[in-house]
Order: structure tokens, then C-alpha cells, then sequence
């Protein structure tokens, strides 16, 4: 089915805003995203703030956007450590992105990563994300039971050690619904990643099907729209019941990325 004009330009204004976003975080033009196949870039190895903050080095980044047309061949940018650009770069001319992000691309990468890398850089640790964004004209809030059990935690109120550790690690803001013990049961927590993005992050003790991420979701993105911002929305890629909760929300899929980390 056909979008609404003023959708299309919505969604057209979205993928802007997020290629922007992305190619100013991997340090090149937007457009590298879009062109078909892999643009490999050597990673800046110092003031990395995961290696300052967590004794961990980012040692390969992948970021592939899905095509924003059909039939359309897939891009991405590989942000690569300086000692392996060029074993993976040699790799990365075989799987494109649309053959790697498939479970014998991801088990290939895995394999030839694992086999080039020094030992220096062990135990690697590896993660696979997917991200969604959603529009106003295309966002379809909560109406459900919960509604009412949705909160925003209150740094200068709460006492519960859970709540105060969600708020130093969402500085925009955390949406939670907690149980008859106070409990929290399901969160969504705001970063504000650039002056035009905020990012989602949550988590729910239950199925999808009882409506907590959802509810608690569908809040946090209600209060991005409100900031004029774009929600983006993160999340495990084998998390098939999240992705489900963000179709349900009305988000659309923007890009899966790719990260390996190594000892600092």
C-alpha cells in the first residue's frame, strides 16, 4: 500500500537525519552508507572513550542501513582496528552486506575474525544490533492496561538502588512500571546521542504479549516526538519479540550493526 504524501516525506527526512547521525559517528559522508557493498575506514585508536570506560577497545564496527528503495543493493561502512583492515577488508569484498548479515555471513565473519586476529586481542567479544525509527504520522501509541502503571523515575526522589542505576545510565530521561512490591518490571531509558536522535533502550521482565514493552516503549517514544527529536530504538538483532513490539509501535527498521571488542 502506497504511503500518504506527507508520510513519504516524513520517512525521506527520517533516513537523513539518521545517515547523518551515523556517518558523522563513523567519521565519513552519509552517503557512504547507501553505496552498495562495504566502505572499510582504519579506526582512530586513541581517546576511544569504551577503551577509557570499560578496559575494552572497539575492534571492528559494522553499520549496514536497509535500503531505502526497493531492489536497491545493500551499503554499509566497516570501521576496522589499523591491524586488520586488511584481512577483513579482503573479506568484506567477498560478503557483501547482504550476504554477511545472514547466519552463514555472520558464522564467516566469526571464523576469519577469529582466525586473523592476534592473541593480544582475546577473548573478543562480539554483539549483533538492530535499530528502528519511527515517525509522528507514523507512530502508534499504547492504549492498553498499562497505561496508567507507567512512571518517569525522579532522581531528586527515588531511594531504590535499581531506579538510581537506570538514571546514571539514561541521562534523558527512564519510563518504568514496577510491580505491588515496587519492583521494577519493564523500562525504557532516553540517550540523547545527537542534537537530532535519542536513543530507546528497554528491557521488560515478561512476554510481549502482557504489554509492558510496549507500554513503556510507546511512552519514551511519545516523549522523543515531543522534543521534535527522532526516537531511535535498539536492541539484540535475535530478539524477535522485541523487533515484533516495535512494528506494533509503528517503528520501521533502519540499519543493523555489528560491533567486536578486544581487551584495551
Amino acid at each position: 500500500m502506497a504511503e500518504p504524501d506527507h508520510m513519504v516525506g516524513d520517512i525521506r527526512d527520517a533516513l537523513t537525519v539518521l545517515d547523518t547521525h551515523f556517518g558523522m559517528s563513523l567519521g565519513c559522508p552519509p552517503a557512504d552508507l547507501r553505496r552498495p557493498g562495504w566502505r572499510v575506514l582504519a579506526a582512530r585508536t586513541e581517546s576511544d572513550p569504551m577503551a577509557l570506560l570499560f578496559g575494552r577497545r572497539q575492534v571492528l564496527h559494522l553499520v549496514s542501513p536497509l535500503p531505502d528503495r526497493s531492489g536497491a543493493a545493500r551499503g554499509g561502512v566497516a570501521l576496522v582496528a589499523p591491524e586488520l583492515r586488511v584481512p577483513i577488508s579482503l573479506l568484506l569484498r567477498e560478503l557483501r552486506p547482504e550476504i554477511l548479515l545472514t547466519a552463514d555471513g555472520l558464522l564467516a565473519l566469526e571464523t576469519h575474525l577469529r582466525r586473523v586476529a592476534a592473541p593480544s586481542l582475546f577473548p573478543l567479544e562480539a554483539s549483533h544490533t538492530r535499530q528502528w525509527y519511527t515517525v509522528a504520522g507514523a507512530f502508534r501509541p499504547y492504549l492498553g492496561a498499562w497505561l496508567d502503571w507507567i512512571e518517569p523515575l525522579d532522581e531528586s526522589q527515588e531511594m531504590d538502588p535499581a531506579a538510581l542505576r537506570l538514571l546514571a545510565r539514561f541521562g534523558a530521561g527512564v519510563f518504568v512500571i514496577r510491580d505491588g512490591d515496587a519492583a521494577i518490571q519493564s523500562f525504557a531509558g532516553l540517550r540523547s546521542q545527537s542534537p537530532h536522535v535519542w536513543e530507546i533502550t528497554a528491557a521488560a521482565e515478561s512476554s510481549p504479549d502482557e504489554g509492558l514493552a510496549h507500554a513503556v516503549i510507546a511512552r519514551a517514544t511519545k516523549a522523543v516526538l515531543a522534543t521534535k527529536r527522532l526516537p531511535l530504538y535498539s536492541h539484540a538483532a535475535h530478539e524477535t519479540d522485541t523487533a515484533e513490539v516495535a512494528r506494533d509501535l509503528g517503528y520501521r527498521c533502519y540499519s543493523d550493526t555489528i560491533t567486536y571488542s578486544a581487551p584495551a
